[in-house]
């Protein structure tokens, strides 16, 4: 009998476990970079200040190109962190986490479009601050507002 228990709570650990390696909702550590209340300043001068505000907090950005290449750019500000991701894949340029914070922090704080900018403004923004070349096929943005209000753009040529 004692066997069978055992035999039974070993079989729901395994769909347990089963269950949470695929969460998508998991957070890799290296993607995030933590955000100190304490700290207005890079503590390197090569690092951007992460505790600047945005104007978002949450940026999507997908540029695709000839040849099935792209260009992405995704920005999550959490409560333990921001989550940053870069790749180009024109260049093979990967960063994740503060690598890619670095790279993409300063070209963020630039954009100045709000939710009531015209698409075609928000457009000429990104093609501008991101150096869209002009072979794109398709720009896909996400991007959620300091104050909630998510906004989704497609740019064509």
């Amino acid at each position: 009998m004692r066997n069978r228990v055992n035999y039974v709570w070993m079989i729901l650990l395994v769909f347990i476990l089963l269950g949470c390696r695929n969460n998508p909702s998991a957070i890799n550590s290296d993607e995030m970079v933590a955000v100190s209340a304490n700290s207005s300043h890079p503590v390197n001068s090569n690092e951007p200040n992460i505790n600047s505000p945005l104007r978002f907090i949450d940026f999507s950005l997908d540029i695709e190109y000839p040849n099935d290449q792209s260009f992405e750019v995704e920005y999550e500000k959490k409560s333990i962190g921001i989550e940053v991701k870069f790749e180009d894949e024109r260049t093979y340029e990967k960063k994740i986490g503060k690598d890619a914070l670095v790279k993409i922090h300063p070209l963020l704080k630039k954009l100045k479009f709000n939710k009531s900018t015209p698409d075609a403004d928000v457009k000429k923004e990104i093609l501008s601050i991101f150096n869209v070349e002009d072979s794109y096929r398709k720009i896909e943005l996400e991007v959620k507002f300091s104050d909630g209000i998510e906004k989704e753009f497609h740019f064509y040529p």
